[in-house]
């Protein structure tokens, strides 16, 4: 949690910042609740891929309850379903 600390001070610091890779940083529940603190509000991030990290059970509802209410992240998920149903429906056509 200590390295999730000091990158929340960043993330404070970095309104510019629109994707964040956290792949595989063994980031636990405790540090999803401390990203979710700082994106909250942020306007700006549009992708955060936590993919291969022991966040268990409670962090998945963690990351569930930022994606509910930070705006860019969902714009983000919207835009990329979409992208998915029109690679779907090319690919039904052919």
């Amino acid at each position: 949690e200590r390295g999730v600390k000091a990158l929340v001070d960043v993330l404070c610091h970095c309104p510019v910042l629109t994707f964040l890779n956290l792949r595989g940083n063994r980031i636990a529940v405790g540090g999803v609740k401390l990203l979710e603190a700082a994106l909250i509000d942020n306007t700006v991030l549009s992708s955060l891929d936590l993919y291969d990290n022991p966040v268990e059970e409670e962090g998945k509802k963690e990351i569930g309850r930022l994606l509910e209410r930070n705006q860019a992240l969902q714009d983000a998920k919207k835009a990329a379903q979409a992208l998915i149903d029109k690679l779907k429906d090319k690919k039904d056509i052919n």
